[in-house]
């Protein structure tokens, strides 16, 4: 069975009022069909989490693909990925020089979709990019975690 992180449970209910009660079969299931004169269009998948990879994300790409797949006419128009975000909000992490060409990165990102209709693959893969080895930081978060356990 497919399940569904609840954040994406959410933005499926956004799409209610675009559709009819009434179901069509399609892609091997049935499913509620849009309104007469709605184009689902394009989306854009923005997410951040602290694991350090950047498959910590697989789940959620595997179910807006699910998603998108439901709604013939949508497209995946890019996916802006941050994983270890918390080492990004950090003031060391934040100031680094990767950070700075991450925030100049996202910039390039919505000139593209806007311009483009699409945010290209070199622009996603600068955003998700390493701000810290992983032996360092699975050393910080365990670091961290060590330090709240003394409060």
């Amino acid at each position: 069975a497919n399940t569904v992180p609840g954040i994406l449970k959410n933005i499926i209910d956004r799409f209610l009022p675009t559709l009819n009660f009434s179901l069509e079969y399609n892609n091997g299931r049935y499913m509620h069909g849009f309104k007469p004169g709605f184009n689902p269009g394009s989306f854009v998948l923005i997410s951040s989490c602290n694991y350090w990879g950047i498959d910590g994300f697989d789940l959620i790409v595997k179910s807006f693909q699910e998603l998108l797949n439901n709604y013939p006419g949508s497209k995946l128009a890019g996916s802006l990925f941050r994983p270890h975000s918390s080492i990004f909000r950090s003031g060391a992490g934040f100031n680094s020089i990767g950070a700075q060409e991450i925030i100049e990165a996202s910039k390039v990102a919505a000139r593209e979709l806007f311009k483009k209709g699409e945010i290209f693959t070199r622009t996603e893969k600068t955003i998700s990019k390493e701000l810290i080895s992983e032996k360092e930081f699975v050393r910080l978060i365990n670091f961290y975690d060590k330090q709240m356990d003394k409060k």
